[in-house]
Formats: C-alpha cells, sequence, structure tokens
C-alpha cells in the first residue's frame, strides 16, 4: 500500500506534462482527499495500528476517486488517454509479488468501472488491447472464488501469459482482473469457469508526449505479441500452472469499450483434456506393475511347488 501511496502522491510532480487539466486537478484533489482522510491516525492519541490504518485508506478511495471535493474533479470525468496514463504509470510501479500494492491498484478499476458515463471507444488499439478470457478451473483449492481471489488468480495467469507470449513485464503492461458472474458456469467438459479482462499495453507508447509508439516497429512488435497470444488459445497452449491451482484459457474474445460490454473477434481453444504424455505415463506404469505382479506370482507358485 505504501507503494501505491508513493506513487499516486508523485504523479502530479513527476508526470505532470502528460496529463491534461481536467487529469492534474484530479490527482491533486484526490492525493489530498486521501491524504486528508489519515490525518487522524497522525494525532498522538489516536491508538490505529496497520489494519485500521489499511482499512481507512480503502475506505477512503472510493469517495476520494469519485468526488474527492464536490462538484471540482472526478474519476468519471476522465478521458480515456488520461486514464491510460494514469493507471499504467501507477502499475509500472509494482511487482507481482505485492498483493496489497495490487489491491489498491484494482480498486482504482473497480471505481472507474463503476462510473455511471457511457462508455468510451479504445481508439488505442495500436498500443493498448483488452480481452476478455473465459478460464477453465481444471485444478484448484476453491469450490467458489470470491473477488480478491479472482483478482489475484487473474494477474497471475497476466504474468504467465506474458512468460509465454515473451513478451516480459518490464517492457510491455500485462494486468487482469476477475469479472463476478452471476452464476457459476461449466466448460462443455464439466469444468468450473472464471471470466477475466486481460489488459495489454506498449508502455512506451502509453507514456509518450502524443500517446503514439515512438518509432513505427513498436507497433509491428506490439501486434506480433497479441497474434502470439491468439494462437496460442487456439493451440489450447495457455494452461496455466500457478501455486494455487491450474487454469486453462479456453475462450478469448476482444474488448470494444473501456468496460467491456461490447466484444468482437472471439478465439477458441479445444476443450481441455489431458495431455498425452501423462497418459503414456500411466500406460507404462501400469504394464511395469503387470509385469513385476507376474514375475511375484510365478515366483510363488514355484516357491509352493518346492515345499
Amino acid at each position: 500500500m505504501a507503494t501505491y501511496a508513493k506513487t499516486f502522491c508523485e504523479l502530479h510532480t513527476q508526470h505532470n506534462e502528460l496529463f491534461s487539466d481536467r487529469a492534474q486537478r484530479w490527482i491533486d484533489d484526490a492525493r489530498k482527499c486521501l491524504q486528508m482522510a489519515l490525518v487522524p491516525f497522525v494525532r498522538p492519541f489516536n491508538n490505529g495500528n496497520c489494519q485500521k490504518i489499511r482499512e481507512r485508506a480503502f475506505d477512503s478511495y472510493k469517495p476520494c476517486y469519485i468526488i474527492p471535493y464536490p462538484e471540482v474533479a472526478s474519476i468519471c470525468h476522465m478521458t480515456r488517454r488520461d486514464w491510460l496514463r494514469i493507471f499504467w504509470t501507477l502499475k509500472t510501479a509494482f511487482i507481482a509479488s505485492a498483493p496489497i500494492a495490487y489491491s489498491s491498484l484494482q480498486n482504482i478499476v473497480d471505481t472507474f468501472n463503476e462510473c455511471s458515463m457511457d462508455t468510451e471507444a479504445n481508439d488505442f488499439g495500436h498500443i493498448f488491447k483488452e480481452f476478455k478470457l473465459t478460464i477453465d478451473l481444471i485444478d484448484t483449492p476453491w469450490d467458489n472464488l470470491n473477488k480478491d481471489q479472482s483478482d489475484q488468480i487473474a494477474v497471475r495467469i497476466a504474468h504467465q501469459i506474458a512468460r509465454i507470449a515473451l513478451a516480459p513485464p518490464q517492457r510491455w503492461g500485462w494486468y487482469a482482473y476477475g469479472i463476478p458472474l452471476t452464476s457459476m458456469q461449466h466448460s462443455p467438459t464439466g469444468y468450473k469457469q472464471m471470466t477475466i479482462e486481460l489488459l495489454v499495453a506498449d508502455l512506451p507508447g502509453i507514456v509518450n508526449e502524443t500517446l503514439v509508439p515512438p518509432v513505427n516497429i513498436t507497433n509491428v512488435e506490439f501486434n506480433e505479441i497479441i497474434m502470439r497470444i491468439e494462437n496460442a488459445v487456439i493451440k489450447g497452449n495457455l494452461l496455466i500452472q500457478i501455486d494455487n491451482g491450474t487454469y486453462y484459457v479456453s475462450q478469448m474474445t476482444y474488448c470494444l469499450d473501456a468496460k467491456c460490454y461490447a466484444t468482437t473477434e472471439n478465439y477458441s481453444a479445444p476443450p481441455y483434456a489431458p495431455k498425452n504424455g501423462s497418459n503414456n505415463n500411466a500406460y507404462c506404469f501400469s504394464i511395469i506393475f503387470f509385469f513385476l505382479f507376474t514375475c511375484f506370482f510365478c515366483i510363488l507358485i514355484r516357491f509352493t511347488a518346492l515345499y
């Protein structure tokens, strides 16, 4: 959380020239609002602990983002250009092993998605893509995932997809979060499913002053990465194994707007089935077991005949 707060506070001073006047006002107002929310904890008579400070900070995000000061600035008035720059500037400060920082980042995403505004089309497809992924839960310790669990799994899946697509997060922007479902879905092969939204960005293009790639080759590289993801889905190669389970990307579609209400270009993977190698191993073990059992039985018969 400290990483997030420090980065948010430095947005205005370090990246001032990248944002519009409206965005600069929102950053400044939201920063002051978040700081004021924690003022009671610096008073000497306050007995607040780390958990209480964290809870107060998290409770302050939504009101400070939406209306830091009445009728002045709001995240809901953010343009797509400003939103991309703010989000990815914050995102680049985090690493995959910082769940608290990611929870803070996810809070700003959730708040932005709750804004009651018309969704804005993605006019920056040359450097930013959004996807909706359907994930088959092949092996997971949970029967039902809550929001925090699905968000954390989504982030881990995004980083594994980055590895498969040969696009390191230090150079390319990767993020994902869970999309709540009204009811549990199942794949044709019977596996439970979750849905996540995957965000992929060309970071140098995002922070460029004109929000375009600095050189044409960046477009080519970005398109190649997207094509690798598409091909990996179609071939069924996105079988993700992380320490809390095994997940299979069974479907992917492009988002046309900021909230992924409209989608296009659906890509489907073949139904998940265990790899042939695992079946072959089981077959080999069964042959070996049968051979050993037969040998043991023959020895037992011979031993009985002798005595």
